[in-house]
């Protein structure tokens, strides 16, 4: 008979029991976010994908217990002024250029709310990555300087929702809750540069008409859906100026062009000359090669 060998965990790992489960010693910190640590140097600018995790408010009862080695406290905790002012100095969002905020967990209420703190702050922000956050408005958002938007998977229901980008190039709306166009035109006039959209996944994309709707609107609109500005895509009455010009010029050739005179009409028949039978004339020689031509039965 095998007998297998028991590991048992030794009292030096920092492995504890909590409500019957074995934890980590990393899940001490599970609330403690990278500006709250005292021996940190990293600054959000450095961060690319950083997690929101405000926690809930009792948090700091729990952070206040952790100490290193020296007995002194790990976390400068953000209910003082001093917390604060160490968390705005940390984060620095005024200067973030990108970030990547996409798949945070915020269905609590104080998650929520810390994103909405972030956002308010991104104000050189180029490139934003906000996909998958259950987000349903964002207008009551500025950002001057973006470029590029993701809102992919989302909960948006309308441009309406949108926030104000008036340097935006390029932006991702697939897989939202968008249902028409209305009020296009206005979010049009918050992002009048507009180069390219992505929106397969909304319920206005199978909408009749779309593209040429959207081309209409966003006359900087070079691509739509992953595919560019088609011939298609423009009404016959807003064709470009080029192909007007071209039938007009046509058209002008073809009024000046000068018609062939029919000599049988305008030059008088000069006579026979002496001995010379006159002869048949055209219209003579017309009806006899009628007569002589088989007769066509059309069924």
């Amino acid at each position: 008979m095998v007998q297998l060998a028991t590991r048992h965990c030794s009292p030096n790992t920092g492995l504890s029991m909590r409500n019957g489960d074995l934890q980590l010693p990393s899940n001490r910190f599970r609330y403690s976010v990278w500006h709250d640590l005292r021996e940190n140097e990293v600054f959000g600018d450095q961060l690319k994908a950083p997690r929101i995790r405000k926690g809930p408010n009792d948090k700091d009862s729990e952070l206040e217990l952790l100490k290193d080695l020296n007995q002194r406290q790990m976390h400068i905790l953000q209910q003082t002024s001093r917390g604060r002012r160490r968390r705005d100095h940390f984060e620095c969002w005024e200067e973030v250029e990108q970030v990547n905020l996409s798949y945070q967990v915020l269905a609590h209420e104080y998650q929520g709310s810390n994103l909405s703190r972030i956002l308010a702050r991104l104000q050189s922000v180029v490139r934003l990555e906000l996909m998958d956050n259950s987000l349903s408005k964002l207008s009551h958002y500025t950002f001057p300087l973006c470029e590029y938007l993701n809102l992919a998977n989302n909960d948006l229901t309308s441009f309406k929702g949108l926030p104000f980008t008036p340097n935006l190039l390029k932006l991702n709306i697939t897989d939202n809750a968008i249902k028409s166009l209305k009020d296009i035109e206005k979010y049009q006039l918050l992002t009048p540069r507009l180069q390219v959209i992505l929106s397969a996944g909304n319920p206005v994309f199978f909408e009749k008409g779309y593209r040429q709707r959207m081309f209409a609107v966003f006359p900087t609109l070079k691509m739509l859906d992953g595919v560019k500005k088609l011939k298609s895509d423009v009404p016959v009455e807003e064709a470009p100026a080029g192909v007007e010009v071209e039938h007009e010029e046509q058209a002008d050739v073809e009024s000046v062009a000068i018609p062939i005179a029919d000599d049988s009409e305008d030059v008088a028949a000069e006579p026979p000359a002496e001995g010379e039978q006159p002869g048949p004339s055209g219209e003579q020689e017309a009806s006899a090669a009628t007569a002589a031509a088989p007769m066509r039965t059309e069924l």
